[in-house]
């Protein structure tokens, strides 16, 4: 995303490093996510919640049954800017991002999987990163606790010469607590270290690609505002910290244009994000805006702050047997200095919007 500052015309020449980041492209897995500013350890349940925790799917809401199933699928595109403060080159590139998940739960125990798939294109080539998170959760007295594996791969494409292929698998652990105060969820994930080899040699690429480990909490607030009439709202607050990558390069070096490497990752990174969600049209329609920075994986820059919006419209129900659900369409964008993304369709399931029901559900 905004590595970007990678390519810097008065960047200082660098060593080529011993190995490459795959630091996490774009935060996000749905408009949802993305209009509430990238947040959403402590509220995302199903399948838009296994990329921010991993006990998600074992969520089960108060106004659900024994067997709960859900789905996204999220298109989006980024337009991306090359440079630094008022430092502009002419090089630009543009990033596609598919994400499909599906989550399913019997009773206490869930399970879900996502894949995420983003394709950066350059002038001088093109990146296809995926990353893919299959989890497995159980829902207990005071929250969810959800366990799963990482996978990492890269795939670069450069006209003349052999593709260059990493891939590597890790952990994840994360805890939902749900049994605070009405309306209030905190959540806690980790993910490991992912070493990736080269599944290919090259003279002229790092033989390893490394994404850094993850620690993220956030707290989820679901209330009624004190207006005329009574508007439910959603508060929401994450923070993820990103591990320090030694010796390590950004990936772009390989596939956009530059005759420098530029060392990424050597610090410990931290991300605050924070979304509010508004219930415009009760059952019907919600409105979300947002800010998150993006930390710099760069020691060149300080990192940028993005702001966010978006909505979700529930459109039609369907039913399968004794399997009901609200069909819902979201669209968001996130804007920042020289970067615009955004995400033109996401398709899943309207939801409470909180973990154990929402504040009216449980008031009636």
């Amino acid at each position: 995303m905004l590595i970007l500052g990678l390519l810097l015309a008065g960047a200082a020449q660098a060593q080529e490093p011993l190995q490459l980041e795959l630091s996490r492209r774009v935060p996000v897995t749905s408009a949802e996510s993305m209009a509430m500013g990238s947040a959403g350890m402590a509220f995302a349940n199903g399948a838009k919640g296994v990329f921010f925790n991993p006990a998600a799917p074992a969520v089960r809401k108060e106004h659900q049954g024994k067997f709960g199933l859900t789905g996204v699928l999220s298109l989006s595109s980024a337009l991306v800017l090359t440079g630094l403060e008022d430092q502009r080159l002419a090089e630009s590139w543009v990033e596609n991002r598919l994400d499909v998940g599906l989550a399913g739960r019997y009773k206490r125990v869930g399970v879900g999987l996502v894949i995420t798939t983003l394709q950066d294109s350059s002038a001088d080539g093109q990146l296809l990163f995926t990353e893919g998170h299959l989890t497995s959760g159980v829902q207990l007295r005071t929250g969810a606790l959800g366990v799963g594996l990482r996978t990492v791969s890269a795939s670069i494409q450069r006209p003349g010469q052999p593709d260059l292929n990493y891939a590597g698998v890790g952990w994840q652990v994360g805890y939902l607590v749900t049994a605070l105060d009405e309306g209030v969820n905190v959540g806690f994930s980790y993910r490991s270290r992912v070493l990736a080899p080269a599944m290919t040699a090259s003279y002229d690429a790092p033989d390893v690609a490394v994404a850094p480990w993850e620690f993220g909490f956030g707290l989820s607030r679901v209330f009624i505002a004190p207006w005329p009439k009574p508007v439910p709202m959603r508060l929401a607050v994450d923070m993820v910290f990103e591990g320090p990558v030694d010796d390590a390069g950004a990936i772009e070096n390989l596939y956009v244009p530059s005759n420098e490497w530029v060392e990424q990752g050597r610090n410990l990174t931290i991300s605050p994000r924070m979304g509010l969600e508004v219930e415009v049209i009760e059952h019907r329609l919600r409105v979300r805006s947002g800010t998150w920075r993006e930390a710099s994986r760069l020691e060149q820059l300080t990192g940028n702050w993005h702001g966010t919006a978006g909505l979700e419209m529930r459109v039609i129900p369907i039913s399968v047997g004794p399997w009901e659900r609200d069909l819902a369409l979201e669209f968001a964008v996130d804007r920042a200095a020289g970067f615009t993304n955004v995400n033109w369709l996401t398709l899943g399931f309207w939801e409470s919007g909180q973990v154990e029901g929402s504040v009216r559900e449980a008031e009636e």
